[in-house]
């Protein structure tokens, strides 16, 4: 049966994000999960880097653990990145998800 309302706090996705001089990689981001009008929501009163800081809880393929201040940092040297992340939220939600 098809639950309105997915029972998940967070899922991972892969995501492809470009660093700065660098080739395309693919990490994988662990995403908190809300409804799409909530996300866009918040895309339209925060920036960028303030939406991903609520959205991402954990990420893998990073040269430093996730916190806020490695998000941040991230961000700061890989503009670039920013958008990528925020793209691959919503390309991941779109996605059919069976389980985290």
């Amino acid at each position: 049966m098809i639950k309105i309302k997915p029972e998940i706090s967070t899922f991972k996705a892969p995501v492809k994000v470009t660093p700065f001089g660098g080739e395309a990689e693919t990490i994988t981001i662990e995403f908190a999960y809300m409804p799409v009008s909530k996300a866009m929501e918040l895309s339209k009163e925060k920036t960028v880097g303030e939406v991903l800081a609520e959205i991402i809880k954990g990420w893998d393929g990073i040269d430093a653990p996730f916190t806020p201040e490695a998000l941040a940092d991230l961000l700061d040297h890989n503009p670039a990145i920013g958008m990528e992340l925020f793209q691959g939220y919503f390309s991941a939600m779109a996605e059919t998800r069976a389980k985290n």
